[in-house]
């Protein structure tokens, strides 16, 4: 749901609708811009609701959810540097125990 987005659709289907005829083309775009002004109204509101209702619990979850990725990706980096070390470490061990 976003201005651009309704936009697009509801111009993608004016011009499917109105390739017809001049009388199809006027009605198509008398009826394209009142679903806009509609649409834009409706995700007006939309956008207000969500983030004066929602928002206090919103922001909090959003940034709960970035702190757990970011941990993640850090718990990712630290396994794959230990397994690097780790083979790195039994490499050595070969070499030193190998015969020449």
């Amino acid at each position: 749901m976003s201005y651009i987005g309704s936009t697009r659709r509801i111009a993608s289907w004016i011009k499917k609708v109105g390739a017809g005829s001049p009388v199809a083309a006027g009605f198509a775009w008398s009826g394209g811009v009142v679903a806009i002004l509609l649409t834009w109204v409706f995700v007006t509101v939309w956008y207000i609701i969500t983030l004066l209702l929602f928002g206090v619990f919103m922001f909090p979850y959003r940034l709960i959810r970035r702190s757990h990725r970011k941990q993640e990706h850090l718990q990712k980096v630290q396994l794959a540097t230990m397994q690097a070390m780790m083979i790195n470490q039994q490499r050595a061990l070969n070499e030193k125990d190998s015969p020449r």
